[in-house]
């Protein structure tokens, strides 16, 4: 199935995993530089930009160019990151909650 395969590398790794929990965690409008997202996800900075690129280059995320700066965004406009990354990142921020109360 090509949704499956398309899953399975969009997260095969830890970094872009965090790199979509920390976006879709955010505002609709959140942006940050690569710097930025290997700080927040505590990455290093080359594993940050390789997993940032990637998830550029498969759609989840946007990517502006101010300056010399890359600033990235997540793709809401995409239909994988609309109908099954973001709920699903929401769910997990739900179930973590459930069990906290429980």
């Amino acid at each position: 199935m090509i949704t499956e395969k398309t899953l399975d590398n969009i997260l095969n790794s830890k970094s872009k995993i965090a790199i979509i929990r920390l976006f879709v965690s955010k505002t609709v409008d959140f942006k940050a530089t690569g710097r930025e997202v290997a700080k927040l996800t505590c990455f290093s900075a080359p594993a940050a930009h390789a997993a940032l690129k990637e998830l550029f280059n498969q759609g989840i995320l946007k990517l502006d160019n101010i300056g010399k700066q890359h600033i990235y965004s997540l793709d809401n406009d995409n239909r994988i990151t609309r109908k099954i990354l973001k709920p699903m990142f929401k769910e997990e921020v739900s179930l973590k909650s459930e069990f906290k109360d429980g």
